[in-house]
This record gives C-alpha cells, sequence and structure tokens, in this order.
C-alpha cells in the first residue's frame, strides 16, 4: 500500500491506494476523477519499428495507438515516462516518449531518436487522468 497526502488548506487528507491497481477512482469537490495507467514494451517485434536503423537525416519515430480500457467523460492529462531502455552502447542515446492525438478514448504513444542512436526497446510506463 502506498499513501497519497492531499493539501487543502488547514484540512490534510491521507488516501491510500494499491500501487498494482491499473485504475483508482478520486472524488474532488468539482467532479470525479479517473486514473487509469499501464506499463508498455515497444520493440523491434512490432512492425513498423525504425528506431533500431541508424539515420543521418532526421528523426525515426514509432507511434503505438494506445486504446483505454474504458472512455473518460473529457480529454484526460497524460503523462508518459520511460521506465526501461535497450539500446546500444556505440553511440549517444537519443530518446524521446510523448503521448499525441490525446481523446477521450485513446492516444498515440511515440517514442522517437535520431542520428546514429541504435534502439531495439523502449519500455514505458502512462498514467492517464481526467474525468
Amino acid at each position: 500500500m502506498a499513501m497519497i497526502m492531499a493539501d487543502h488548506g488547514n484540512r490534510h487528507e491521507r488516501h491510500w491506494f494499491s500501487p498494482r491497481s491499473s485504475s483508482v477512482a478520486l472524488m474532488s469537490s468539482i467532479a470525479p476523477l479517473n486514473f487509469l495507467s499501464a506499463t508498455l514494451v515497444l520493440d523491434t517485434s512490432l512492425e513498423g519499428w525504425t528506431l533500431l536503423d541508424p539515420s543521418k537525416d532526421g528523426v525515426r519515430a514509432f507511434r503505438y495507438e494506445v486504446v483505454f480500457s474504458r472512455p473518460f467523460l473529457t480529454f484526460p492529462v497524460v503523462h508518459v515516462g520511460i521506465v526501461g531502455l535497450d539500446v546500444s552502447n556505440s553511440d549517444n542515446l537519443r530518446v524521446r516518449v510523448r503521448a499525441l492525438g490525446i481523446t477521450a478514448n485513446g492516444f498515440t504513444l511515440q517514442a522517437e531518436t535520431w542520428l546514429n542512436t541504435k534502439i531495439w526497446s523502449v519500455e514505458t510506463s502512462w498514467l492517464a487522468i481526467g474525468g
């Protein structure tokens, strides 16, 4: 179990949650908030993977469509992070991940690199928060 501390001026609240859960619902004074999260491994086994082929020209990007297990009522805020990498040590590490095209039903997760960087896999974690 983990704890979230919420500061509401003079009133402090503690909320307990299980870090293994993929969906948590919290209430706010404005509207209920929903949380969805997952960890994804993007790698060479996926069709269209271009992050392993070095190029001197421009950015190489791989996109993966994420569909939420249940839609949000409005567009959520999506946070994306890198939790693991498998890369060549023969050149500099250049990698960027981001959420694009966010809707109430999902988003596009993009991983990108450039120049001579060779990436075999990018393990990502995302969290969507919305009504």
